[in-house]
């Protein structure tokens, strides 16, 4: 495989030198684990970027796809008597939808707006409370009424 550029997205494109043969895919770190594992112990100690036994710019470099994960979302079975959801707007053309409940986040789902669908992604993974507390934005009551039905 050669280098061939880039893709709009920014990924380095390969292409096979025989002919016919054209292909894009992302060549993986060959140390993710150790990154990740690199990333965490530093996240969790009080030290700096300079004292990791590298250079401030390589350590950051190394490991700036670690900020790029998300965790994942947990399954909410348990059923909160009241559970309060808003959306937090970023400025980066993203808002993070939310749900709050007895002082805890429960779920959060990104989405480019406050749209009924990223809504729904929001509560299918919340069981049904028995009060929503909410400023009624876009597409929150479509979601409601799909979503939780009997709500």
């Amino acid at each position: 495989m050669k280098r061939n550029g880039t893709t709009s997205a920014g990924t380095t494109r390969w292409r096979c030198p025989s002919p016919g043969c054209g292909a894009s895919r992302t060549i993986g770190h060959a140390s993710g684990g150790a990154g990740l594992e690199a990333f965490l112990k530093w996240l969790l100690s009080k030290r700096t970027q300079g004292e990791t036994g590298m250079d401030p710019r390589t350590f950051r470099r190394r490991t700036k796809w670690c900020w790029d994960l998300w965790p994942p979302v947990p399954l909410v079975d348990e059923i909160h008597h009241v559970v309060h959801v808003d959306g937090i707007h970023l400025h980066r053309q993203a808002v993070v939808l939310i749900a709050i409940a007895d002082g805890h986040v429960i779920g959060w789902h990104v989405a480019r707006r406050e749209t009924s669908a990223g809504w729904a992604n929001l509560m299918a993974r919340i069981a049904p409370p028995d009060v929503v507390v909410c400023d009624g934005g876009g597409g929150l009551l479509k979601a409601l009424r799909i979503a939780w039905r009997g709500l």
